[in-house]
């Protein structure tokens, strides 16, 4: 499973910026970021979506119901 701070750091890398930048275009502290991608800060999904989208993706989260689950 792949949590918050891989995903943070994978669209960091993609896209070449450092984490104070992805800091001051998400609008939270370098602190933020570097907790969350060191797995030591879990961040709501809002924050995530903010994160994700100062890295210049989009987050799309997909809940669906499973064949054969009662």
């Amino acid at each position: 499973m792949i949590n918050a701070g891989e995903i943070i750091r994978t669209c960091r890398k993609i896209k070449g910026i450092s984490k104070r930048e992805l800091a001051k275009k998400a609008g939270v502290s370098h602190a933020t970021v570097y907790y969350i991608e060191a797995g030591q800060h879990t961040p709501r999904v809002d924050m995530l979506e903010w994160l994700v989208n100062a890295c210049g993706f989009n987050l799309q989260i997909t809940i669906s119901e499973r064949k054969g689950d009662e």
